[in-house]
């Protein structure tokens, strides 16, 4: 009879690596087990962040493009549409010297403004003691958003005047007096200015 030699088995191992039944993958219990994938969390706000930051840079060329833009309107003085995004700082009289840019100003009578347009120059031009009168009216601290310019491209020959709020225009000629120009300025502020006829009363940081 031959005697065989058993031979040990090996102790079994601990802490160490193992072997996935099947697979032949190893599995780690030491520090290395505790490695994970890295998060994708973070990434998202990021993503986001530069989204928003992309959408802001668009509307801002937007804008830019928009106030250099030139655009014609189907009656002059226009009383609403399209609008320049920023509207026309107010003197401190209420008064322009100068003809003023009609996209700014529908933005105004957009905030509850009213624009009172008088001609300037040529034929029909109204009168400078009409003039004087509304440069008082509108400079009264009661009437702290009716503002007067000249106007030079009315879309009727024979208007030498016009009262404007949003979608309202009142028209005169040049035969109006000093008296009713007047009276006509109270009556219009007064259905008007600072009312909700306008779409945005209050947008502009005015007295509205």
């Amino acid at each position: 009879m031959t005697n065989k030699k058993r031979r040990r088995r090996p102790p079994p191992r601990t802490g160490g690596s193992s072997t996935s039944a099947g697979r032949g993958r190893t599995t780690s219990d030491g520090p290395a087990a505790s490695r994970t994938a890295p998060s994708r969390a973070g990434a998202k706000p990021a993503r986001r962040e530069h989204k928003e930051e992309a959408r802001q840079a668009r509307e801002a060329a937007r804008k830019r493009a928009a106030r250099t833009a030139a655009y014609s309107y189907s009656q002059h003085p226009p009383t609403s549409g399209y609008h320049d995004p920023v509207p026309l700082p107010i003197p401190s009289d209420h008064v322009f010297t100068e003809p003023v840019q009609e996209t700014h100003a529908v933005h105004n009578i957009e905030h509850g403004e009213i624009f009172i347009y008088y001609r300037d120059q040529g034929d029909g031009t109204l009168p400078p003691d009409v003039v004087a009168a509304l440069k008082k009216v509108v400079g009264l601290p009661s009437n702290k958003n009716t503002l007067l310019a000249p106007y030079r491209d009315f879309s009727d020959p024979k208007t030498a005047l016009a009262f404007t709020a949003w979608n309202k225009l009142q028209t005169c000629p040049g035969t109006i007096t000093a008296a009713q120009a007047t009276s006509v300025a109270y009556g219009f502020e007064y259905a008007f200015a600072c009312t909700g006829n306008a779409p945005e009363p209050k947008a502009s940081g005015n007295d509205c």
